[in-house]
């Protein structure tokens, strides 16, 4: 556990340091840029609305040449309009390892930043895309997983044809083109970020390409920061071996459930229970074994519990399970259908595997400890009965011998 925590701690600090960098630099640029123009000249940003459920209006275009700003002047006035707007999207980036979170910001800012009327993007995670919009509505979610486009391309254009008025509501205009680029967390490609562009077609220049794909590359990598940082968060509530939860998490969830049930009035019950003469599989076949049969007991676990059940091992070849909105007589009968399950399918050259359990049902005076500590007693009253039985079997067995 001691290594998890520092590794996110690490991992907090080295992204949140990149993502100030390069910030520190857009801020630079534009100190850089305002200085050459006059600053009378300098229009004062206005912080952007709080988004809504309603499509937002179309962004405001930069100025034209030859507009309300001309010359030298102007011209600055508008790159530091825009270097400002970087740095702020930049900056929106660096203050979340959410994923919930980030995404919403990655589409508002590369829809703000492109003067576009919507954006997407399309994540790949082992095998499967999920898709995010900004500004779509559900008939406008563009399929970008299956759009392919040439390797060496750096992006591709869309433009939209519609044979009729189509099923949007009155009041939003239809997509007319969008632009499509890739995202690159690390050295690899884990999705694509598209901007769409409503009413006109709009064909993208190649400064328009170059700002998204530039874009694209800081969020790629603010992306695949903060899903490293999920998985790592996964990890730290897992046990290694079995890939169920761990003796934390359990403590964790045990105390949450036995303070809900409380308040609400609602029945919980827990099941403990751990392999017997583990230590004799051990010794006898070695510690790989071993881990071969908790390995094995995890998997038949998982197949029996419910699905609001939290099964955990807690330490060696202890498991526990906590069953919400559950009585005495439901422990009892999931440790009926994981023994049904281990007794079906023998574990490798180990054999049928044996168990003794240990449960407990939530009284009016418990707290989590006190709940825990009734299933162990259970578990370790059971485990000395069960020892007695095997002793009493080979008595007899002596004698005869």
């Amino acid at each position: 556990m001691g290594s998890t925590a520092l590794w996110l701690a690490l991992a907090t600090v080295v992204v949140t340091a990149a993502l100030l960098i390069l910030t520190a630099f857009a801020l630079a640029r534009l100190w850089r840029t305002v200085g050459q123009a006059e600053p009378a000249a300098v229009p004062v940003p206005v912080s952007p609305p709080e988004p809504t459920d309603v499509p937002e209006p179309e962004h405001a275009k930069p100025p034209e040449d030859g507009g309300a700003l001309d010359g030298d002047s102007g011209a600055a006035s508008a790159r530091a309009q825009a270097e400002l707007m970087r740095a702020r999207q930049l900056a929106a980036l660096v203050g979340t390892l959410d994923l919930d979170e980030l995404l919403p910001r990655v589409l508002e800012a590369a829809t703000a930043a492109s003067y576009a009327d919507a954006a997407a993007v399309a994540l790949r995670t082992d095998g499967e895309t999920t898709t995010r919009t900004h500004n779509l509505t559900p008939e406008e979610v563009p399929p970008l997983d299956v759009v392919q486009a040439e390797p060496r391309a750096r992006g591709f254009a869309i433009h939209y044809r519609y044979p009729g008025s189509g099923r949007l509501p009155q009041h939003i205009e239809p997509i007319a083109s969008g632009l499509v680029v890739p995202l690159v967390g690390g050295s690899d490609v884990i999705g694509q970020l598209a901007v769409y562009w409503r009413g006109e077609p709009h064909e993208p220049s190649d400064d328009e390409l170059a700002a998204l794909e530039e874009f694209a590359l800081i969020s790629g990598r603010a992306i695949e920061n903060a899903r490293s940082y999920e998985q790592a968060q996964r990890l730290a509530v897992l046990d290694s071996l079995t890939g169920i939860y761990n003796r934390r998490f359990f403590y964790e969830t045990l105390a949450r459930e036995v303070k809900r049930a409380h308040r609400y009035d609602r029945s919980l019950a827990i099941l403990v229970f751990d392999v017997d003469q583990f230590k004799a599989i051990n010794d006898r076949w070695g510690h790989l074994a071993g881990d071969e049969a908790l390995v094995e007991v995890a998997e038949r676990l998982r197949s029996v519990v419910r699905a609001a059940d939290v099964a955990s091992r807690i330490g060696g070849d202890e498991f526990a399970v906590v069953l919400p909105e559950a009585a005495l007589i439901d422990a009892d009968q999931l440790f009926q259908r994981l023994q049904l399950s281990l007794a079906d399918r023998p574990v490798g050259r180990i054999g049928r595997l044996r168990l003794s359990p240990g449960t407990a049902e939530l009284q009016r005076d418990d707290d989590s400890l006190s709940l825990f500590q009734r299933a162990d007693e259970a578990l370790l009253a059971n485990k000395r009965r069960g020892q007695r039985a095997a002793d009493e079997v080979a008595a007899p067995e002596d004698e005869l011998g």
